[in-house]
């Protein structure tokens, strides 16, 4: 009884202050104002904006005849529909059913507002009425406003505040629907209405009601159809046709606004009678579910869209600050085309599936394999062995939503040891400070002295660092060969040599940080990839397809084309792309990486169908992670496999018949296979600096090293080219 009471007030005060002031569509708009009360109401807030309205965003990758529609992502369930595109059954439905006076007044219907009050009052209810359409759009543009503030106190407090049945929040809605009908045309302001009302549940606007409810768009919508969606926005929770108790409801809202369309001649007396005599049940209706996100798209697919949607703050067509990004990506109505395959995706998820089975229990088994495309830095592949799944309580056993290829920002893991992979940029800096592929170590030391290490120009200190080599090699070894076999002695011996700061620079000019955001460490045993350095595969692969095109690094991204709300073009994510690391150094570093893939460490994983690779391995400590990533000049991908938690040394378990530290091999010659297939034959890798690669020397163990007895020099185990190309 209060809360009728309090409506009856609402209604009396407003249609008093609005027969006091007279306000008809010419006096307002004019600004004449009579008295105290018109003072008032000429000081709210007199503008507002039909702004854009929250959409979906799709999502799209590269299939084998086009872009095929992966994922729809979206807070709020709406395609915004140009006039043309709008049945005229749902306009006359509209104005017949809600504001019969819209195409006459000036935003506010005096005469319906009193006779709202006249009601109230007689019946001892409160009653809504009066809102015209001009209103109902100001209310539905303040409360959208609301819901997209950054907390969920501002979302509550300014949703509360558009809402509220008060003579002020009345009355500014009135100013602004005033205001509306000022700036934009009839036309424009029922369109938008029909856009930004809610229609039940998360389906907004006319478009997504009409395929939610129907199956059909909101140009082919019928006149029943037409009417029982209007009927649903006066009161979505009882009208909604996402329920079956609110059948009833709907159809009776539904018959008086069929009514008022004949009454209009806005349909005929047989279409009246037709739509009348339609009952509103499971038959009437035919209902087309909207999926939203990525747990909505197919199993190969939910990866390379979660990793789009995490990767929109680096959207810069979105805004300039990742705020901003965030904000325009969540109004919606992006189409996004991917760089990913489907084909290639599609493989390499099956590859992983039946390789590195996610039903393994015996430990907490993981793997994934990104691949990225020189020159550019497009990710054509992102998969790994777990699903995807987001929900609350998870997929069980099978599912995560961790990300095993990219960074912890992206939705990722905090990373994994890179092992040997490491190695790479001690190797790259080894050749930019002047040294030759053939210099040559003793690969017997097993302890070298801390103070012959230095870390940004200091000498170290402590006890010395020992290690071990993974096949106890010895002898005077070049750093060809020890590229090829993966020597932890050598490598350590030429990071002696070396500033341990300046290869971390290296690697970090090709785009290499830890997966975490700390930053990366400099101590020896980082050289051999066994510090703290957590890396991801998404990272990995840039880099060494950085060393495949010459030294141009890419940042790995996923956008070849944004689409705006509008159909604008907003171009491609940038890539970045720029001379890392010198082409000469780069191609020298690639005739050593060759030998890995040619009988070196990575001879196994090697398709050997015709393409050129170079590439890494990486094992670390215990065998609790295996690497492999390699490039051709076309795509480069990396494979980890390893603990997702726990400790199983692979090297002492098999996986389906097979060692699990061998699994990589497995899986990098499947997955490549199939892109050889998909890309065709790529060219090859540019010759290497003539004088980077012949002329080394032995270089002395550093003083207190300590080692095996050496045997006799052994020849390189990879051939060394003549430092004059054969024409």
């Amino acid at each position: 009884m209060v809360q009728a009471i309090i409506g009856i007030v609402v209604f009396s005060v407003i249609a008093g202050i609005l027969c006091t002031v007279a306000i008809t569509p010419p006096l307002a708009m004019a600004g004449i104002t009579v008295g105290q009360s018109a003072g008032i109401f000429q000081s709210l807030p007199g503008a507002i904006e039909i702004g854009q309205l929250p959409q979906r965003n799709r999502i799209f990758a590269n299939g084998p005849s086009g872009p095929v529609q992966i994922a729809t992502v979206y807070d709020q369930n709406r395609e915004a529909d140009a006039w043309d595109k709008i049945s005229p059954y749902l306009k006359a439905a509209a104005v017949d059913g809600e504001d019969k006076n819209y195409y006459s007044h000036g935003g506010v219907d005096v005469s319906a507002i009193v006779r709202a009050a006249a009601t109230n009052v007689g019946s001892g209810s409160v009653q809504s009425g009066a809102s015209t359409i001009a209103m109902q759009v100001v209310r539905n543009i303040q409360t959208q406003d609301a819901l997209q503030l950054k907390t969920v106190a501002e979302r509550k407090a300014a949703y509360k505040a558009a809402t509220a049945d008060t003579v002020p929040r009345k009355l500014k809605e009135m100013r602004l629907a005033i205001a509306i009908e000022k700036e934009y045309s009839k036309q424009q302001i029922l369109n938008a209405y029909l856009n930004i009302a809610n229609f039940g549940g998360n389906n907004y606007g006319v478009e997504a009601a009409a395929q939610a409810y129907f199956s059909t768009t909101a140009l082919k919508v019928t006149p029943a159809q037409a009417a029982s969606l209007i009927a649903i926005v006066q009161d979505p929770s009882v009208r909604s046709l996402g329920s079956k108790a609110n059948y009833a409801a709907n159809e009776d809202r539904r018959n008086f606004i069929l009514g008022q369309m004949y009454s209009a001649g806005d349909i005929t007396k047989a279409q009246y009678v037709e739509a009348k005599a339609t009952p509103v049940d499971a038959k009437f209706l035919q209902p087309s579910v909207v999926q939203s996100g990525c747990l909505a798209a197919a199993v190969s697919y939910r990866w390379i869209c979660d990793y789009t949607v995490n990767d929109v703050d680096n959207l810069t067509q979105l805004g300039k600050t990742k705020a901003a990004r965030r904000a325009s990506w969540a109004i919606g109505g992006y189409d996004v085309y991917t760089t990913f395959s489907t084909q290639m995706q599609d493989a390499a998820t099956s590859i992983l599936s039946s390789l590195v089975p996610a039903t393994e229990t015996r430990f907490n088994l993981g793997g994934a394999v990104t691949t990225v495309e020189p020159g550019s830095g497009k990710i054509l592949v992102m998969a790994e062995n777990k699903t995807y799944d987001d929900t609350l309580n998870g997929g069980g056993y099978t599912s995560t939503a961790v990300n095993f290829n990219v960074d912890r920002d992206n939705g990722g893991s905090s990373g994994f040891q890179p092992g040997s992979e490491y190695k790479l940029f001690t190797l790259l800096d080894w050749l930019m400070t002047g040294h030759k592929l053939t210099d040559s170590f003793n690969a017997s030391v097993r302890s070298i002295p801390m103070s012959s290490f230095t870390a940004c120009g200091q000498k170290l200190g402590g006890p010395p660092y020992t290690f071990k080599n993974d096949q106890n090699e010895q002898g005077s070894t070049t750093i060809l060969s020890a590229t090829a076999r993966s020597i932890n002695s050598v490598f350590l011996q030429m990071a002696s040599k070396l500033d341990l700061c300046d290869i971390r620079d290296v690697a970090q000019s090709l785009g290499v940080h830890n997966a975490t955001g700390q930053p990366l460490s400099v101590l020896p045993s980082c050289v051999i990839g066994g510090c703290e350095n957590t890396l991801a595969p998404e990272t990995l692969a840039a880099a060494f397809a950085a060393v495949a095109d010459q030294g141009v690094y890419c940042s790995a991204v996923a956008v070849e084309k944004l689409i705006g709300p509008n159909g604008k073009d907003l171009g491609p994510q940038n890539a970045n792309c720029h001379q890392a690391i010198p082409a000469n150094i780069a191609n020298t570093a690639a005739l050593a990486l060759q030998g890995v893939m040619k009988g070196g460490t990575g001879s196994s994983a090697n398709p050997n169908d015709g393409t050129a690779f170079l590439g890494k391995t990486g094992t670390t400590n215990n065998s609790l992670h295996t690497w492999i990533v390699a490039s051709s000049t076309k795509a480069a991908t990396a494979v980890w496999i390893g603990n997702i938690s726990g400790s199983q040394q692979l090297r002492k378990i098999s996986v389906g018949g097979t060692q699990a530290a061998l699994l990589r091999h497995k899986v990098f010659r499947a997955v490549m296979t199939n892109v050889d297939r998909y890309l065709g034959p790529a060219p090859a890798f540019a010759p290497p600096d003539p004088s980077l690669v012949k002329g080394g020397k032995a270089i002395g163990s550093p003083a207190g090293s300590t080692g095996v007895p050496t045997p006799a020099p052994a020849p390189p185990s990879v051939p060394v080219p003549d430092p004059t190309p054969t024409p």
